[in-house]
């Protein structure tokens, strides 16, 4: 989706990175610095500054890269789990200092969707609550009660298709609420009437005026095209939408 406008995704600048040219590591670090400093200043460690504990990641993800290993397509993801890594290292150690590992392998396993480094619960109860109130029950009882469709059918008086319908709307809504949350949560004041539709432009659920609106206002800015890069892989690896 964002291929079509001219935008290079994070993925074609880590294959750039891995074929020798490291300027393309200094566009991701430029994309997700701010995100970076934001997510540093919410650690308490104070014999490491924000600044020291974000530089110490980007060359610790550079480093992956280069051995050949690190993210594939979720950079932000695995930057912030780097990011815990380090912070956790100097917090066991407690003398100021960091020293790695060598060993990336507990990072390697963080290359897809992960609640914890991409976004916290909060912004996904958000997305619960802007749900109506049928679709907040459904999704309630068909993923945390584990009711059948058929008792989730009797309890609303409707038939099994409908049922199923209703579920799969409910769950194409969370997603897209989801996307938007995380949006609004990042950058609430940044163009606003956009970012208010990135979610729905994600989702494939604009009308085509409004999409054709939101593409143009993405070619001529770049920090929506910034936020809009990290919700494609916020969209494309999240799982199946949960209620809880």
């Amino acid at each position: 989706m964002l291929r079509e406008l001219g935008y290079r995704t994070d993925g074609d600048l880590l294959d750039e990175v891995r074929a020798g040219d490291v300027s393309s590591y200094a566009e991701l670090f430029t994309r997700y610095h701010d995100a970076a400093m934001r997510r540093a200043r919410s650690f308490q460690c104070p014999s490491m500054s924000c600044d020291d504990l974000v530089s110490e990641s980007f060359a610790r993800v550079l480093d992956a890269l280069r051995d050949g290993n690190g993210p594939r397509t979720a950079f932000r993801a695995y930057l912030l789990m780097t990011m815990r890594n380090v912070f956790y290292e100097r917090d066991r150690r407690g003398d100021g200092r960091v020293f790695p590992t060598g060993d990336d392998s507990d990072l390697d396993s963080h290359t897809g969707f992960d609640a914890d480094s991409i976004s916290d619960q909060g912004v996904m109860q958000e997305a619960f609550g802007s749900l109506n109130t049928r679709w907040r029950t459904v999704l309630w009882q068909s993923q945390v009660q584990q009711l059948s469709y058929a008792e989730i059918a009797a309890q609303h008086g409707i038939s099994a298709t409908a049922t199923t319908s209703l579920i799969n709307r409910a769950r194409e809504g969370l997603r897209q609420a989801y996307v938007q949350a995380h949006a609004s949560a990042q950058q609430p004041d940044l163009c606003g009437p956009t970012v208010a539709m990135l979610g729905a432009w994600f989702r494939n659920s604009l009308k085509s005026a409004d999409r054709a609106a939101v593409s143009e206002h993405l070619l001529a800015c770049r920090h929506c095209r910034d936020l809009a890069d990290e919700l494609h892989e916020i969209n494309t690896n999240l799982p199946a939408a949960r209620a809880s």
